[in-house]
């Protein structure tokens, strides 16, 4: 596929998100190695009790072995020996996804209210309205 940073500015970002993410220590990487060489990687989000798996690459000389499996298998050997209790596997239906059988929950929208008196008013109010048929069911998530 494609290079996603090959753009500076998109470089950038995902360095910045990297060292705000390990100041955290919430930033994983995985790497697969063969014979002392990475043939694959994947980088991931540890939130709490959830894995997020987030973008990968691979020595195009290993696509035929099914690398990219591999390393997913390692990543949720990893999580599973660390009692994580959920792996996310990130958005899309690509193949390297639906072979796991997970299921696929949509977020549509998102409201975030200050923690006031006013934002909770208006967060209990929009629950209300939004829990009555026909509406799409969405909940505010208060700060």
């Amino acid at each position: 596929h494609r290079d996603l940073f090959a753009k500076p500015s998109h470089r950038d970002f995902i360095t910045d998100v990297a060292l705000l993410m390990a100041q955290r220590n919430e930033l994983r990487i995985f790497e697969l190695e063969v014979d002392g060489k990475v043939v694959a990687s994947r980088m991931a989000f540890l939130l709490g009790d959830e894995l997020y798996l987030y973008y990968s690459g691979y020595d195009l000389e290993w696509r035929k072995h099914s690398i990219m499996t591999t390393l997913m298998c390692e990543c949720f050997k990893w999580a599973i020996d660390r009692k994580i209790k959920l792996v996310n596997l990130s958005k899309g239906k690509d193949a390297s996804k639906l072979r796991w059988r997970g299921s696929e929950i949509a977020f549509h929208d998102a409201l975030l209210m200050p923690p006031t008196r006013r934002g909770d008013f208006i967060s209990r109010a929009y629950n209300l309205l939004s829990s009555r048929k026909n509406t799409p069911h969405w909940r505010i998530a208060r700060s």
